[in-house]
């Protein structure tokens, strides 16, 4: 069987391959049907099983569990994802790709951070690719990673180690995940030229070294993105309502989410909405076809998203 790396370029569209002449090169766009939500968690885990939120569990970049009464986010378990992933059985390795954390992979490596029993924090990576990756390219530059100076230093860092991986362990399977052409699509009304370009350069020097390693190379992309033209706050509505609870405190008002009759985990074009009370779900729903901007509130099985960690309700931004 043929080694195969695949680069995850997230943002990619077929639109802006005119500015990406190496990944050009590899052959025409395919498109592919991404699951709801189109964001990063859910888009991979979909890659990853080959089946639908409903199956593999990873219904958005996060979820509110109704147990311990958390919202949280970018999780890093592998054991989230529920299913048979593609890399098991197969000498893989695994490059900054979500849910990377107890991965059944040979070789892997993650951000990660230290943290203190007294509270702090110092900033790192997991290197389980026996390559010694800092030591060969420096400390990873995490603040490029994702936040306010997300942007090119990661995705070339990443691309190195990627190069150092193929060539001293050439894997039957490498995943590596370029990120930073995702962030100036979200900052500006439109994705630059010059982000698509750097981050074809990254790419190229990953295809360089697989093709000297005898790899083939397939690109995919999670999802595309368009310009928006509002916000939607939800949780606003919801609380004006009555059906929202918040308690102050030293950094501001925090979500009491236990005490909450409704409340919405928003992320991009979708929102999970837990309802508290199965009699009061008809009334949610009426208050967020009200509101402004929302398309629709369905059910989640109507979009593959019927799965016991979903809200009662998703709702859908318009155009």
């Amino acid at each position: 069987m043929s080694k195969v790396c695949v680069i995850n370029v997230v943002g990619l569209t077929p639109e802006l391959l005119v500015h990406a002449p190496r990944l050009s090169a590899l052959g025409p766009a395919t498109p592919w049907q991404c699951p709801l939500p189109a964001v990063t968690c859910t888009a991979q885990a979909t890659l990853l099983t080959g089946t639908l939120p409903r199956q593999h569990g990873i219904v958005g970049n996060g979820w509110y569990d109704r147990a311990s009464g958390e919202v949280r986010f970018w999780q890093q378990s592998n054991h989230l994802i529920q299913g048979q992933k593609l890399y098991e059985g197969v000498e893989t390795a695994k490059l900054f790709w979500w849910y990377n954390q107890g991965a059944p992979v040979r070789w892997s490596a993650t951000p990660k951070p230290h943290y203190g029993c007294d509270g702090s924090k110092e900033f790192g990576i997991i290197d389980k690719t026996d390559c010694q990756l800092e030591q060969r390219l420096g400390p990873f530059p995490f603040f490029s990673f994702w936040g306010p100076k997300a942007g090119l230093p990661c995705s070339q860092w990443i691309a190195g180690a990627a190069v150092e991986v193929l060539r001293q362990q050439t894997p039957a399977l490498t995943l590596v995940y370029l990120p930073h052409l995702d962030y100036d699509a979200q900052r500006l009304p439109t994705c630059p030229p010059a982000r698509v370009a750097e981050v074809d350069a990254c790419a190229g020097r990953i295809i360089d070294q697989a093709q000297q390693s005898g790899v083939q190379v397939v690109v995919v992309s999670e999802y595309g993105l368009v310009p928006v033209q509002r916000p939607i706050y939800i949780n606003r509505a919801l609380r004006q309502a009555g059906l929202l609870e918040v308690r102050d405190g030293p950094f501001g008002e925090m979500l009491q989410t236990l005490e909450s009759e409704a409340l919405a985990v928003v992320d991009h074009q979708v929102a999970h909405v837990y309802v508290a009370r199965a009699s009061q779900r008809d009334e949610v729903r009426r208050r967020l076809l009200d509101l402004p901007g929302i398309a629709d509130v369905v059910p989640p099985g109507d979009l593959a998203l019927d799965h016991p960690r979903s809200g009662d309700w998703i709702a859908l931004s318009g155009a």
